[in-house]
């Protein structure tokens, strides 16, 4: 059977950003992505770049075998890996509630956020991160939170 294996830069990316180690390797067979640390194959195997005309996910560098191919530290994938997912919409309306928490956390018309706002801030910073949704500002959010002690060592890995 026809497999491509290619590596997915959207992911290497998320990983960075995140300190995830979510699966880099796409393996497709047929209809079906598999993804994993490492892919070995066991036979003639040939790199196709191909700049003009990419795969339907966007790859341009893949790698096309008949062979066998073993998967090694296969994993489910946590997040999008070569088609971009939409956010439902109970995601949507809790990465609202997220975006509204760490707006009145910060920059409440009350002054300095104290401890519990702060921590509050970060979690809904943390769980939108997770949820690879949007954060309102996110530039901003991260200067503020890196600037308070507690909060700073929990937002280190973002950029």
């Amino acid at each position: 059977m026809k497999t491509i294996i290619h590596v997915n830069q959207h992911v290497i990316r998320r990983n960075q950003k995140t300190g995830s180690k979510d699966p880099v390797l796409t393996v497709k067979q047929g209809k079906t992505n598999r993804y994993a640390h490492e892919v070995s194959i066991d036979g003639p195997s040939k790199v196709v770049y191909s700049p003009d005309k990419p795969l339907s996910c966007g790859a341009r560098v893949w790698v096309v075998t008949e062979a066998e191919v073993t998967l090694i530290g296969e994993a489910a994938p946590s997040g999008s890996h070569c088609s971009v997912q939409k956010p439902s919409k109970a995601q949507m309306d809790y990465a609202k509630h997220l975006n509204k928490v760490i707006s009145e956390s910060l920059w409440a018309p009350s002054g300095d956020p104290n401890d519990g706002e702060m921590r509050n801030a970060a979690d809904a910073f943390l769980a939108l991160k997770k949820l690879g949704l949007k954060v309102k500002g996110e530039r901003d959010v991260l200067s503020t939170l890196r600037e308070y002690g507690p909060t700073a060592k929990l937002v280190k890995g973002y950029k």
